[in-house]
């Protein structure tokens, strides 16, 4: 496979305003800061004090998609996005029960019941199961607990009087939620939905054509298509056979990627939102629904691409999966702004008057964190450079305590207090995230522009704790 330290990372058409990088040692050795790993640690302090905050708001209701002037209305169980507020809960749980240098992933499982932790057997080389959780000192764990536990009910009886869940999302609704509490506490009830989920999600796959279709009656000429995004749902389906032994689930996502793989990604490295499949099987087209245009290149899409990926790589280490990675890397690196985050549509540039979009940076440094598993040291670290790059920029310009806690602005020891005191109950985390823009060209509805989103939280979130401590994923 090519040197991925010598791969060019440039567009020689971008626009003035753009990352100058011709390939990947440009975009990290220009002087630009990586957060450390104390800033790291500060970030994600802060972060789940804002967790807290918003725990009597989102315990007994879920949080809305996106805020509305900042603030996250509640709303019902029914939306694509309810997964990863509790997804947040799981992961300022696993923070404050291991500030103390305890480390909950190696300690969890005790005695003749332990396994091997998920993530060292997706192979299927040894079965693998929660065991006991050690008691938690931290004076907050038991209130972060026993929220994300209301809510797996929530997700339970959700899944089981089958609501609002007729769509292929039930990776992004399950995985954070009760997979990660399966995976965390052992709680059967939130496995068994879990396997309701990757069983709902098994009844949108389409033989002909070997893709799970995104929304709509099955089998419909105009809704017979699947989309970029179904790369992170596809997660649960290597859990379900993981845990259940059926090999079923594991093998229509491996068709599913390998159809993806195939049509999703243009040649240049960049994607389609949403692709089109003739009811003989046969391929159609690409068109978007939430980017600019069908031609353009949507931030957040892009991002998918990049993590789903090497998600897909994770489970299933074909060369050619790495390879797309690369290339979906490249095309999302060379549409960059100077400060490493994307216009919500990566066809626009400083000039343009147009809103960001946080989450897709946020998503990107995921994939980047979770590819250093899977590279030569050399071209993991960096990954990591560059993945600590767009974390400082995030952290610095599009976080709701504005940088504070970074070393060059730190002046005051409390600013763990301090950089949270003006955020409201309902604020997120991540300023200046676009959920749907509409253009004369898409379908969307507008709604989200430059506001706070759940995933550009819960992947910000995710980013720094992979950053903090040996994390075990919830994907």
């Amino acid at each position: 496979m090519e040197d991925f330290s010598s791969r060019s990372f440039g567009n020689k058409n971008k626009k003035a305003g753009n990352v100058n990088n011709s390939n990947l040692n440009d975009c990290i050795l220009t002087n630009r800061r990586q957060i450390s790993d104390q800033e790291a640690l500060s970030a994600l302090d802060l972060a789940v004090k804002q967790v807290k905050k918003n725990l009597p708001l989102y315990t007994d209701h879920c949080q809305n998609h996106s805020s509305v002037n900042g603030i996250y209305p509640a709303c019902d169980n029914v939306q694509w996005t309810c997964g990863f507020w509790p997804g947040e809960i799981w992961l300022a749980w696993e923070h404050v029960c291991s500030a103390d240098n305890l480390d909950i992933n190696n300690q969890r499982r005790a005695g003749a019941d332990k396994k091997k932790d998920s993530d060292e057997c997706i192979a299927g080389q040894e079965e693998c199961s929660a065991g006991s959780l050690f008691a938690c000192a931290s004076e907050y764990a038991e209130e972060f607990r026993a929220a994300a536990m209301k809510l797996s009910e929530s997700f339970e009886y959700r899944i089981e009087n089958k609501i609002e869940v007729d769509h292929h999302d039930m990776g992004f609704l399950y995985t954070p939620s009760c997979v990660a509490a399966w995976k965390l506490t052992g709680d059967e009830k939130a496995r068994n939905a879990a396997i309701l989920a990757a069983d709902q999600l098994m009844t949108r796959f389409q033989e002909k054509g070997e893709f799970f279709q995104a929304w709509g009656k099955l089998g419909e000429p105009g809704t017979y298509r699947y989309i970029i995004d179904c790369l992170m749902n596809l997660p649960l389906l290597y859990w379900a056979s993981e845990t259940t032994g059926d090999p079923r689930y594991q093998e229509a996502a491996r068709r599913h990627i390998t159809t993806c793989m195939r049509y999703s990604f243009r040649a240049d490295g960049s994607t389609y939102h949403t692709f089109f499949m003739n009811q003989d099987g046969t391929p159609s087209h690409g068109e978007t629904c939430q980017g600019y245009k069908d031609d353009s290149f949507w931030a957040r899409g892009q991002a998918w691409g990049v993590y789903g990926s090497v998600l897909s790589y994770r489970y299933d280490p074909k060369p050619e999966y790495l390879e797309i990675f690369h290339r979906a890397l490249e095309f999302y690196l060379s549409r960059l702004p100077e400060d490493l985050v994307p216009y919500w549509d990566m066809v626009f540039s400083d000039d343009s008057g147009e809103p960001r979009d946080s989450s897709s940076a946020a998503i990107v440094a995921c994939g980047l964190l979770e590819a250093r598993r899977y590279l030569p040291q050399k071209e993991a670290d960096k990954c990591e450079a560059l993945a600590r790059q767009m974390l400082y920029s995030l952290t610095k310009k599009y976080t709701i305590w504005g940088g504070r806690c970074l070393s060059e602005t730190d002046d005051d020891k409390n600013c763990g207090e301090s950089g949270n005191l003006a955020s409201p109950p309902g604020a997120g985390l991540l300023l200046h995230g676009t959920y749907s823009k509409k253009s004369p060209y898409n379908t969307c509805t507008e709604e989200g522009v430059d506001e706070y989103t759940s995933w550009g939280d819960y992947f910000y979130m995710e980013a720094l704790t992979r950053l903090t401590r040996d994390w075990k994923s919830y994907w």
